[in-house]
């Protein structure tokens, strides 16, 4: 019984330790909105094909907790991101179509988070740097 009751409380410490280290690994707002704005910089420094290039590397520079950089054409064509989409248009999308709206500023939507399977809010701030759009989206943290 004693052994039991060790096992448990170990049990629960390491999964209590897991839980908050799943909950550190979620970017905010701020976080997106300062990603995009240095998104944007580059595209204008470096010129859109090498933009793009470096926003699809994984794990690199633009990849920041749950975050990262999207870049969308004009006709909603997905350019890069962390996504199995890049190259498929997916300008159907509501979100997308306000993104294509607007030249700088926040869009709010809901998504399913595929870390917890579940539709959640998320908020993504979006900057149009011609010919492309690159936004950075966070999850709204649960109020």
């Amino acid at each position: 019984m004693h052994l039991l009751r060790r096992s448990l409380l170990a049990l629960s410490l390491v999964l209590g330790f897991a839980g908050a280290g799943f909950a550190q690994t979620r970017g905010t707002p701020e976080e997106a909105k300062d990603l995009a704005t240095k998104a944007a910089a580059y595209v204008r420094a470096n010129g859109t094909d090498a933009a793009i290039k470096a926003f699809n590397t994984l794990r690199g520079d633009w990849h920041k907790a749950d975050l990262y950089v999207l870049a969308i054409d004009a006709t909603g064509r997905l350019l890069a991101g962390n996504s199995n989409l890049v190259g498929t248009n997916i300008g159907d999308r509501s979100y997308v179509k306000e993104f294509l709206k607007i030249k700088e500023g926040w869009v709010n939507y809901s998504i399913v988070n595929p870390e917890t399977q579940q539709e959640e809010p998320r908020t993504s701030y979006v900057i149009r740097v011609d010919p492309i759009i690159v936004c950075v989206g966070a999850y709204k943290p649960a109020t």
